[in-house]
């Protein structure tokens, strides 16, 4: 008589057996995501020192969006000549500028003390 697959048991849920049953699979389930998790990480770590793995280049070129701001322009002027719209513009510069609000004419005098972080 052929042994079933494990798939092919039957499991009563509405006991307790069941209920742990299935709760196991969940905490394997989880065990081997973290594993794996851990292990793309290691292997990252280890390509990036050898030089094999590289970040994505940026698309986004923050160098003529600072001279635009340099100059004077806002996000909503900056947006069609750059290709993204005037709040992502603004997300950007904010997240370049996290720690006040700055208008477009205040900005231009700080492009250039902040011009690394754009790098």
């Amino acid at each position: 008589m052929p042994i079933p697959a494990a798939t092919e048991q039957p499991v009563d849920t509405s006991t307790a057996a069941g209920k742990a049953f299935f709760d196991m699979f969940g905490v394997f389930a989880e065990i081997e995501t973290n594993l794996r998790r851990e292990r793309q990480a290691e292997g990252i770590v280890a390509a990036r020192r050898t030089g094999i793995y590289r970040d994505r280049p940026s698309k986004i070129d923050m160098d003529a969006i600072g001279d635009r701001i340099a100059g004077g322009r806002s996000p909503t002027r900056i947006a069609p000549c750059s290709h993204y719209s005037g709040h992502n513009i603004s997300l950007l510069i904010g997240n370049c500028f996290p720690h006040r609000k700055l208008s477009a004419s205040r900005l231009a005098g700080s492009v250039q003390a902040f011009a690394p972080l754009w790098r």
